[in-house]
């Protein structure tokens, strides 16, 4: 996603656990830039992975929002995540690029 996607009409504010620039994933591609809209009492972080970023297609800008709970538990919101929640959108890209490593054309 885009950076104004991510945080739609909120501000990004700062806190001490976003100013303390923790990184998490297996490489520490994933930065902590700030924290938007509290969700039932809990702060959203906003994040950039930068492993991500670098496919713009499916990623966009490679910026994301998770709760620091599900962070500190290993949970990452991006691709490189064990489990990823891909959306419509990208599982056509995914399989755009798999037909055509295979020399299909997806429809």
């Amino acid at each position: 996603m885009n950076l104004v996607e991510v945080i739609a009409q909120d501000e990004l504010r700062q806190d001490d656990w976003s100013k303390a620039l923790h990184t998490f994933g297996a490489n520490n591609q994933i930065q902590i830039i700030g924290w938007t809209k509290s969700v039932s009492g809990r702060k959203l972080y906003v994040m950039k992975c930068h492993k991500c970023s670098q496919d713009h297609e499916l990623f966009g800008e490679g910026y994301f929002k998770q709760t620091k709970s599900e962070l500190v538990k290993g949970g990452l919101p991006c691709g490189c995540s064990h489990i990823p929640k891909w959306s419509k959108e990208q599982h056509m890209i995914r399989c755009d690029r798999a037909a055509s490593i295979l020399g299909y054309k997806f429809l």
